[in-house]
């Protein structure tokens, strides 16, 4: 009876299933392919796909709930979803490796079916990848979300491609490192530019004559006296006037200190008897003249024409400051400030962000929490 040709029963079909070589090899080229489009839509939205290496914890958590990740996340999902369900269970990566994904009872994947595997996919990567490997020793080779699915991947008639998935497996790996490896580089060099910039604040001191040294020491205890003494504006005022003719005796002998025109510059920032801001301007751009790579002096000079009111100028001179190194966080701070006050809200936030990520990751002994509490008024201040 089994030979009748009205019998109902069908040839029951060998499949041949897919081993580990093979799926790892297309999971590469498509992680690959992902990754490009990826990175191509996160970076037209103004994000960088890979910022996480070049930031901190607190920068990584901030990256992981942006709009652009969220966009980075939903095109894998796409990708794999519909080239399962549309295009006969297989991705570009298991075409070039001859293989294929089918429900366990022969017929294709649907949507539901599709979804149950992807989710699968993140218990699969669970204890060192360990449901990925599960396919080496497995009857039917099913990793864990095959078996959450069930689905099986089978060897299709044709020949895979083999050397060339392993080429384009080299090739977006390499690009990976190449880009990741850049990124880092730039990342050190920046933090060594940071280190220089304090480096090059403390030598100044030490290249003051000792008249001049003598001088500095003096204003930095009148600097405290002020800072006592600060509800009382006549005797801040009569303080800063011996502060300021102080410096400027200090700069009679070594006028080409920078340490010592900031200084001055900072003296003018409080109340005097014969001082203003456009003073303390022209200090604080003297001093950024004579070591023009600190971004302590360059943020000085933004600071100031933000308390000047001159906005536009002080976007132009932290941009300079972050050109130099971008983990300076009062530059991020100021730069957010300008932004603010021109009503550039998006930019303003933007910077706000990178200022108290910065500051929280470098307040391991609590010396930003004033800052911290500032960006963080900074940022409820802004318009939602």
């Amino acid at each position: 009876m089994s030979n009748s040709p009205f019998s109902n029963a069908s040839p029951k079909v060998t499949r041949k299933y897919a081993g580990f070589g093979r799926r790892l090899l297309a999971y590469l080229v498509d992680g690959g392919i992902v990754i490009v489009i990826s990175s191509v839509a996160e970076t037209m939205l103004g994000q960088n796909p890979f910022a996480f290496l070049n930031g901190s914890a607190q920068q990584l958590h901030q990256l992981q709930t942006t709009t652009p990740t969220l966009v980075g996340l939903l095109i894998a999902f796409l990708y794999y979803i519909l080239y399962w369900v549309n295009y006969d269970g297989a991705t570009p990566g298991k075409k070039l490796m001859a293989i294929r994904i089918i429900k366990d009872d022969d017929s294709k994947l649907t949507y539901p079916v599709a979804f149950i595997r992807y989710l699968g996919i993140f218990l699969s990567s669970f204890f060192f990848g360990l449901g990925y490997l599960w396919v080496i020793w497995d009857k039917k080779k099913q990793a864990w979300h095959d078996k959450l699915a069930g689905t099986v991947v089978i060897k299709t008639k044709n020949k895979p491609k083999t050397v060339l998935a392993i080429l384009l497996s080299i090739l977006f790996i390499s690009a990976i490192f190449l880009y990741t490896g850049a990124l880092i580089a730039k990342r050190v060099k920046e933090q060594q530019r940071g280190t220089k910039a304090v480096v090059s604040f403390r030598k100044a001191l030490d290249k003051m004559s000792p008249q001049a040294k003598e001088y500095y020491q003096q204003s930095q205890a009148l600097f405290q006296q002020m800072r006592a003494n600060a509800n009382d504006a006549n005797k801040v005022r009569q303080l800063n006037d011996q502060n300021i003719q102080i410096l400027k005796k200090a700069l009679a002998i070594n006028p080409h200190n920078p340490r010592l025109w900031s200084a001055l510059g900072d003296a003018y920032t409080w109340v005097s008897s014969h001082g203003s801001l456009e003073n303390g301007l022209a200090a604080y751009q003297k001093a950024a003249a004579l070591d023009p790579n600190n971004v302590l002096y360059i943020n000085n000079v933004g600071d100031m024409l933000n308390r000047m009111g001159r906005h536009d100028a002080a976007v132009l001179k932290f941009q300079e400051a972050l050109r130099i190194t971008n983990r300076s966080a009062y530059a991020h701070l100021g730069l957010a400030e300008a932004y603010e006050a021109l009503k550039i809200y998006n930019n303003a936030r933007e910077h706000y962000q990178k200022a108290l990520a910065i500051f929280k990751a470098e307040n391991n002994r609590g010396q930003f929490d004033q800052e911290i509490l500032e960006t963080q008024k900074g940022l409820a201040r802004l318009p939602q």
